[in-house]
């Protein structure tokens, strides 16, 4: 069994990763380029970062048969890989719990005003020119675009500092807890003082955020996306 891991990888990482795999597999882990291009030839199982799959780079490989993603499918052209009996899958929730904490590190480093305070230490400026307003986060509310395993993380830990929850989920059968209220898109964009954004990238949801949807939103809105840029 080849694995061929395409991607930008230090020495360390590459050796965790390769003590994921049985031993006696052909783990090969290599960057994006004409190195990578050699190994598709025989490879069964492809793990892709920061590379697209297209039609073109299937046409390569001649035995595989699993294109293995990380949490969605944006870089993979999924017709493309059944046209030719190629199984595609994803490890949805695998990033989950990271980034959840990362969202949250970015709202607290907001609105407490950690990288100007932390400039402000290390720079040893004068405290008589200190001014800056910090805020809290009760009371506040959090608009979160998809409830789905990143963005229940978000709510629960949002309900731990007290604020309030509202979401929106494009499949109407989505269910939230109970501390989390569904509502529908505009209503969310225009009353929440926070927008966390965990949707997939697809045909449907590309360019969803747009100057419009800005415009909806109030001036004091903070908007976190750590989803796919194209949205």
């Amino acid at each position: 069994m080849k694995i061929l891991v395409v991607g930008h990888f230090s020495e360390t990482s590459k050796s965790n990763i390769v003590r994921y795999f049985p031993q006696e597999w052909n783990v090969v882990i290599v960057p994006p380029g004409e190195e990578m291009l050699h190994h598709m030839e025989d490879c069964h199982v492809l793990i892709p970062e920061h590379i697209k799959v297209d039609h073109s780079l299937l046409s390569i490989a001649k035995t595989l048969k699993l294109v293995q993603t990380g949490a969605g499918f944006d870089n993979v052209d999924v017709p493309a890989c059944t046209e030719l009996g190629i199984w595609v899958a994803n490890a949805a929730g695998v990033n989950a719990q990271g980034v959840a904490e990362h969202v949250m590190a970015l709202i607290l480093s907001y609105y407490k005003n950690i990288p100007f305070l932390d400039t402000f230490m290390k720079n040893k400026m004068d405290e008589n020119h200190l001014e800056y307003m910090g805020s809290e986060l009760e009371g506040k509310t959090i608009g979160i675009i998809s409830l789905g395993a990143i963005g229940k993380k978000v709510a629960a830990f949002c309900k731990a500092f007290d604020m309030n929850v509202l979401a929106y989920a494009r499949n109407a059968n989505v269910q939230s807890d109970g501390f989390v209220t569904m509502t529908d898109f505009d209503t969310l964009v225009s009353t929440s003082d926070i927008i966390s954004v965990h949707i997939p990238l697809n045909q449907q949801t590309r360019q969803l955020i747009n100057k419009a949807v800005f415009k909806k939103m109030k001036d004091t809105t903070l908007f976190i996306n750590t989803s796919p840029a194209g949205l």
